[in-house]
């Protein structure tokens, strides 16, 4: 989908999905079968605005860095670009998973479900400000297969 619409495009509906998916997870409130069920179906739609989000980002980092690398052939070191670009995506994704359920039982425990499910919403449309800005490198359609540089 981000080769053919570009991973800005696709990375910012996975940040629009995710924040109504938090924002609406901030509406379930009691214990019942309609409330779980509901709970189910934004999980998944949280996850799967997540996993739009993740997969073009990482696409695009990792182009982004084989074009650095080819301006300047001694800038990554000798393990290349690809191991530094995927060791910083592993550790954002590891603060992230860490950071995000400590906020988010902080909130919850201090204040309420609402405010934490508000507060990731925060979190969400924050990140999706600075993809907007800083994503994008190569327009839909204008992609260069890397295995063609081979």
């Amino acid at each position: 989908m981000s080769d053919r619409y570009g991973p800005k495009r696709v990375s910012l509906s996975g940040f629009v999905i995710a924040s109504i998916s938090l924002a609406l997870l901030a509406l379930v409130r009691d214990d019942s079968i309609v409330a779980k069920a509901g709970l189910a179906v934004l999980l998944f739609t949280l996850g799967t605005g997540m996993n739009l989000i993740l997969t073009p980002l990482a696409a695009d980092m990792l182009y982004e860095a084989n074009i650095i690398e080819e301006q300047n052939p001694d800038v990554f070191g000798d393990a290349g670009a690809y191991a530094l670009v995927y060791s910083f995506l592993c550790a954002a994704f590891g603060l992230g998973t860490s950071v995000g359920p400590a906020w988010s039982g902080f909130m919850f425990e201090d204040i309420d479900w609402a405010a934490a499910m508000v507060s990731l919403v925060a979190f969400c449309l924050l990140g999706g400000v600075g993809v907007f800005f800083y994503t994008g490198g190569a327009e839909a359609g204008k992609r260069v297969r890397l295995d063609e540089h081979v």
